[in-house]
């Protein structure tokens, strides 16, 4: 459905074209009610019913099968789509593809694409009537998906027998037979049902809470809530998360830590009985303005919401609209501002100290007065102390030390950086220092790390941030922000294959740099394989293009 968005688009930009989709059988439904499409099925891939059946690589086939079939003379394009900014960009998957196809100016927001027919829509009406439910009084929950991703029957099943305790909505169960029906009262366990009809049943729900599988990304094309739990660490959730301004995408707390089902009842709950309307709308994140759609914790009072750049904001539920900001705590005094101090007796200029928890991000003129025509004007850099925490694990509620702090906003190191970009700094040396006493609920007086910024310089000198654990150097703040700006995601499993995917699409320089950049983060025999692998495939190039 997300490829189908993507096929539309085409077709409207090459409307004298032969368009020509390859599909599993499982998804004709979906295709056969768009026009003008020539449909060819590859080989059916394993699913989790019959994981020992089917075909591991049915896009090969059809990749052999395109070549038999165009003219000799034609230019066969083949991509992989692995685009080595896509993390730093905090892009989906399908928004690489869009980006790579040169289709991001003509899609500005993504959407899947589900096309229903009149057939469809009758099946799942009849549904409904046949069962005494009637159009947005129900909830959808599609508990389905392989072993590595699933959150549990069980977990499912207390979930739907609270919720209808509690809100009296009944439960539609839409899946597949053989990985089990849900135990709740009232349940409507519904499998093999035609995927139009399917789709037609999520189009028409109150909610929506499902997994990383296909039937959240189904779900996406239509205007209704979403829960999704994505309930594996091992890809970072930007990358495959469904595309919907109404989806909540729960993570783990930590990676192995199975998501609670008690917080996801509260989301749901919070939704269900409508005490907040603009939990359908995604906040925006202060650092950064993407959206803070990725949940760490709910609880019947706060939402602990994280952005792709590591920024996290405990919002209170009461009287918050998180959609507008009416209602929310109003800026406090620049004189009785806890969150934010000048060193007195400094040797360094301008030398400010952000504090674990903030209460709000106002414009940096306010929190700053003079900064950026200081910096206009050939002023003073700015040193910015901040504690650094573990970026990949997300801070809990209960690690708040104070109370007042849960309501407001933890800026994480790359928030930090965003945030002064936006006013034109960029960071141009990073260092640890020790500082007594700690700041006020930080982690300790040695772990806190100096920043120095200035004004409109992105390419001064070598930068050495902490990353992943790790050690990163890069040349400037902008190769920084061009590759590596998603350090609250990374892991070895994402790190490793950014040289690869360079090389794949044909950036043999950029590979090479991010080959030697890796290894120095992580001298390890992969590492050390994409660097040779980089650096033989760039000169071969030069070699075959004449170069020395």
């Amino acid at each position: 459905v997300n490829g189908l968005r993507i096929v539309d688009v085409l077709k409207s930009c090459y409307p004298r074209c032969r368009h020509v989709v390859y599909c599993d059988n499982r998804w004709t439904d979906f295709l056969n009610e768009l026009s003008d499409l020539e449909i060819r099925h590859y080989p059916q891939a394993r699913d989790p019913r019959h994981p020992d059946k089917g075909v591991v690589g049915p896009s090969d086939w059809a990749l052999n099968d395109i070549r038999r079939s165009v003219p000799t003379d034609a230019l066969l394009g083949y991509w992989p789509y692995l685009l080595a900014d896509q993390m730093a960009r905090g892009e989906s998957t399908q928004e690489s593809i869009v980006r790579a196809l040169g289709l991001d100016e003509v899609i500005e927001e993504f959407r899947p694409l589900v096309v229903t027919g009149e057939k469809d829509r009758t099946l799942a009406q009849r549904v409904l009537e046949r069962n005494g439910l009637e159009d947005g009084k129900y909830i959808v929950m599609a508990p389905h998906t392989w072993p590595d991703k699933a959150w549990g029957n069980d977990n499912f099943s207390w979930l739907g027998r609270k919720l209808f305790e509690e809100c009296g909505t009944r439960i539609i169960v839409l899946g597949l037979s053989e990985l089990g029906p849900l135990d709740i009262d009232g349940v409507l366990n519904l499998f093999d049902l035609p995927l139009g009809a399917v789709a037609e049943l999520i189009k028409h729900a109150r909610i929506f809470i499902g997994l990383d599988s296909g039937l959240s990304h189904v779900a996406a094309s239509f205007d209704l809530p979403i829960i999704v739990l994505y309930a594996q660490g091992k890809i970072p959730a930007f990358e495959i998360r469904v595309h919907s301004p109404s989806a909540w995408l729960f993570l783990e707390a930590f990676p192995g830590q199975p998501i609670v089902k008690e917080q996801v009842y509260h989301l749901a709950d919070h939704m269900m009985k409508g005490q907040e309307p603009s939990l359908r709308q995604i906040p925006a994140c202060p650092a950064c303005g993407r959206p803070l759609r990725y949940v760490v914790e709910a609880t019947e009072a706060l939402l602990n919401l994280r952005c792709v750049c590591g920024t996290q904001t405990m919002e209170k539920i009461t009287g918050i609209d998180l959609m507008n900001g009416k209602n929310a705590p109003s800026a406090i005094p620049e004189s009785e501002a806890p969150f934010i101090s000048r060193t007195e007796g400094s040797s360094l200029p301008g030398r400010i100290r952000f504090p674990t928890v903030i209460k709000s991000v106002k414009p940096m003129e306010e929190l700053l007065p003079g900064m950026a025509s200081a910096g206009r004007n050939g002023g003073p850099s700015f040193h910015v102390v901040l504690p650094v925490r573990n970026p990949y694990r997300p801070v809990l509620a209960r690690e708040v030390s104070s109370p007042e702090g849960r309501g407001g906003i933890l800026l994480s190191l790359d928030g930090v950086l965003f945030l002064f970009r936006s006013m034109g700094y960029f960071p141009v040396k990073m260092e640890r220092v020790r500082e007594d006493p700690p700041l006020s609920g930080g982690s300790g007086e040695n772990n806190l790390l100096e920043i120095v910024f200035a004004y409109g310089s992105d390419h001064l000198e070598m930068l050495e941030v902490p990353w992943g654990g790790r050690k990163l150097t890069v040349s400037d703040a902008r190769e920084y922000f061009s590759w590596f700006s998603w350090q609250s995601w990374a892991t070895p499993l994402r790190w490793d294959g950014l040289a690869k995917r360079a090389m794949l699409t044909g950036s043999d320089k950029d590979a090479v740099l991010l080959a030697l950049r890796i290894i120095r983060l992580d001298p390890s025999f992969k590492s050390l394989k994409y660097l040779l692998k980089s650096i033989l495939h760039d000169g071969i190039l030069r070699f075959l293009n004449g170069q020395e």
